[in-house]
């Protein structure tokens, strides 16, 4: 193929594939990167009218540095409240007007010549009113997991700059949501962005559902910081608002679930196949329009950067919550009386033990309560029925796992008896094989089919321990 035919070729996939607009947002950062002057506007005399610079010269905060408090009588009985730095106040710049709704995040003064800090959440005040069109930068670090190595994505272009891959769309309902990774001034991003018009809150909604299911592949949780801009066109140009905010440190687990290279280089395989995008759209609706299972997937993700024993016991508090999803989804099968007939069979039973006189009772009213109950599953037969009902095959070391969640849930800790490293060993692989249980029945529930890896045998392995399982299993 020549040099036309290869531009050819390039060109059409520049114009089949996702076109990206990154102008206004550079220029964006780069403004936001220069320090900037405005004015406070606070209901508390001290830094009313103060003047203030801003800029965002280092990771997880906005830089800030003012003059010393302004004339007013007793400015002590503010000291409590940092002078009126730690509540609400608005910062005026060129007559766009910032909110710093929970005050400065952190801040140090010298006596009678300044005060300087970090700001933790500065948003334009129009920010959240009125649909828009909003994009989100996370900061990436270097060890964190790209979508793009797990995820199968789509080509896509930046101002005529061709990607192979790296873009993904996800449908929720009427609402559109594209993310991608891109570096911008030699900082790389994962940017999510609406493809359609929508609330703030809806799209907060998303990013969040975004950020966790990834974290759910790849055991790498990206956050820390987040700038989110807001558009009014759809091709993100005439920026009418910006928010950042300061967030929860990055968690880089290294128990990932996905790893389509490792996969196909263990089964010697020519392709790469890749976490089919259908199967994440499937989980993130999922969790959008199931909030239990969003709670249990950011159980799942943050209990990563626990002590192992409180890893495992935050693992089995997920796995009863998917549990208890899967079993509500199917109760009209699943449950030992047909509904049906669940109250029919109630009342002849309430009514045979109500007339047993009650001197033949120690506690008649309990019975009472039982037969009320009666249609309930009971807990081990709810997680056989869940696994079962997702065409999960559990094996004995599965079952053995399951049997111990309650040693953790009721505050008791299983091993205290053996040597600290066998000890240390035993409750790892409790708690890598819960991970692997629920995570793996989450999946199940999503419509998924193929390999997750097996991150206890991955350990043994790096560590020389023997151990006979495989390094992927096939759910």
């Amino acid at each position: 193929m020549n040099e036309a035919e290869l531009e050819a070729k390039r060109q059409a996939l520049i114009k089949s594939g996702e076109k990206i607009s990154l102008e206004e947002t550079i220029l964006f950062l780069q403004q936001f990167e220069r320090k900037q002057i405005g004015i406070i506007k606070s209901d508390f005399p001290t830094i009313n009218g103060l003047k203030i610079e801003i800029s965002k010269e280092k990771s997880r905060a906005v830089n800030f540095k003012t003059g010393w408090l302004q004339n007013c009588e007793s400015p002590i009985r503010f000291q409590h409240i940092g002078y009126g730095f730690r509540r609400s106040f608005v910062i005026d710049i060129n007559s766009t007007e910032y909110n710093v709704k929970n005050g400065v995040g952190s801040y140090s003064m010298k006596l009678g010549r300044e005060f300087k800090g970090d700001l933790w959440d500065l948003e334009t005040i129009s920010f959240k009113f009125d649909k828009g069109f909003f994009r989100a930068l996370i900061p990436l670090n270097k060890s964190s997991r790209l979508p793009i190595s797990y995820i199968s994505t789509q080509h896509f272009s930046v101002d005529n700059a061709l990607s192979i891959a790296g873009y993904a769309k996800i449908d929720f309902g009427v609402n559109k949501i594209g993310f991608f990774n891109y570096t911008i001034e030699s900082r790389s991003y994962l940017i999510i962005e609406s493809k359609s018009k929508m609330d703030y809150s809806f799209f907060k909604n998303a990013l969040e559902i975004l950020t966790y299911a990834t974290a759910f592949l790849s055991g790498s949780l990206i956050r820390g910081e987040v700038t989110i801009l807001k558009f009014a066109n759809g091709d993100f140009t005439n920026l009418i608002g910006s928010k950042f905010k300061r967030l929860q440190e990055t968690i880089d687990s290294t128990v990932e679930l996905i790893n389509p290279r490792m996969y196909s280089s263990y089964k010697n395989l020519d392709k790469i196949s890749y976490f089919p995008l259908h199967t994440f759209s499937t989980l993130c609706n999922l969790c959008h329009t199931c909030i239990p299972l969003l709670r249990a997937i950011k159980i799942i993700t943050q209990s990563k950067d626990l002590p192992v024993e409180i890893q495992a016991a935050s693992l089995f508090v997920a796995l009863e919550t998917i549990k208890q999803i899967i079993i509500d989804k199917n109760v009209e099968t699943v449950s030992p009386i047909k509904r049906e007939y669940e109250k029919e069979i109630k009342e002849i039973l309430t009514g045979k033990i109500s007339n047993i006189d009650d001197n033949k009772f120690n506690n008649k009213k309990m019975i009472l309560k039982k037969i009320d109950n009666l249609n309930q599953i009971g807990n081990n037969d709810g997680f056989k029925q869940a696994f079962a009902l997702v065409q999960f095959n559990l094996n004995k070391e599965d079952q053995y796992c399951i049997n111990m969640r309650n040693e953790f849930l009721h505050g008791r800790i299983p091993f205290e008896d053996e040597e600290d490293q066998k000890r240390e060993k035993k409750l790892l692989g409790v708690a890598l094989d819960a991970n692997l249980l629920t995570s793996g029945l989450i999946l199940k529930f999503s419509n998924y089919s193929g390999p997750i890896m097996d991150y206890l045998k991955y350990w043994d392995l790096v560590n020389e321990i023997p151990n006979s399982r495989p390094l992927f299993r096939e759910i």
